[in-house]
């Protein structure tokens, strides 16, 4: 990765929570760079109320950027799973992974209320095709995808059951929050060894975490409840920066942390 690279994740381009309102906004993050990694959850793909104008959101985005000379990379994630053949990329020596990072966790979306189903799905899928680094991408995508398509007939609390599901529901996702930085620490341990610095989204709790000698980067959501961050990636140095919308476009604004990959 020798191009000057920007990472960005959790767009969910069209979703009622998505501050994003037209691609047009989002232009000012990518000029000067070579490439724009999109770490998943890019668009809803599956959604009844936003699937078609969030995927030609996709298009638009693509074609923008790339009439600005930057070439666009999708990776997948629990929202959008078929976007992309893609589930991670790894750089410089495998110190540097970059993935979406639901894979870490068995239920993909522990606050869920058919968390359980899919968990076992994924499960199964990797005791038939073994458990490596590979294969814990590639049940995580299958099993989001047939999540999401199954919408319809999943496990729906009715109206007398909804008040304690929400509640529970709050409760997975602070608990999530608190755990994920560990639980993606120990997931690289076992899977990927090599890796230095993990960039993630996913949990939409932005936030730098060092854990045994690791830096795990979340780079929250453009949308409720976290404030984005873009990751870049120039030669061998990784920034992390706050972005801000002023003026109604958004810009990498204050620097949070620096790293020398060829230090690490």
């Amino acid at each position: 990765m020798n191009n000057k690279t920007l990472i960005l994740s959790d767009l969910h381009l069209c979703k009622r929570l998505s501050t994003i309102e037209t691609i047009s906004q989002l232009r000012p993050l990518w000029q000067g760079f070579d490439e724009l990694i999109l770490n998943g959850d890019t668009e809803e793909s599956y959604s009844k109320k936003y699937s078609s104008q969030s995927q030609e959101a996709t298009r638009s985005l693509i074609k923008t950027a790339e009439s600005d000379n930057v070439k666009v990379h999708l990776l997948d994630g629990n929202h959008d799973p078929m976007i992309s053949d893609s589930h991670a990329r790894l750089s410089h020596d495998n110190k540097v992974l970059i993935m979406h990072g639901h894979a870490v966790f068995p239920e993909i979306a522990p606050w869920t209320w058919y968390a359980s189903r899919i968990k076992k799905h994924r499960n199964e899928l990797l005791q038939a095709s073994g458990d490596t680094f590979q294969s814990q991408l590639e049940a995580t995508r299958i099993a989001s995808n047939r999540s999401a398509k199954s919408r319809k007939v999943k496990n729906r609390p009715n109206l007398i059951e909804l008040p304690l599901r929400t509640v529970w529901c709050v409760f997975k996702i602070l608990q999530t929050w608190k755990r994920c930085p560990s639980i993606t620490e120990r997931w690289l341990s076992t899977y990927a060894p090599k890796t230095k610095i993990v960039i993630i989204g996913h949990t939409h709790r932005a936030g730098i975490w060092e854990i045994n000698g690791r830096v795990i980067i979340n780079t929250g959501c453009f949308g409720f409840p976290s404030h984005p961050r873009g990751v870049v990636i120039n030669e061998n140095t990784l920034k992390v920066f706050r972005i801000q919308k002023i003026n109604d476009q958004y810009n990498l604004d204050q620097e949070l942390g620096s790293w020398q990959l060829d230090a690490l």
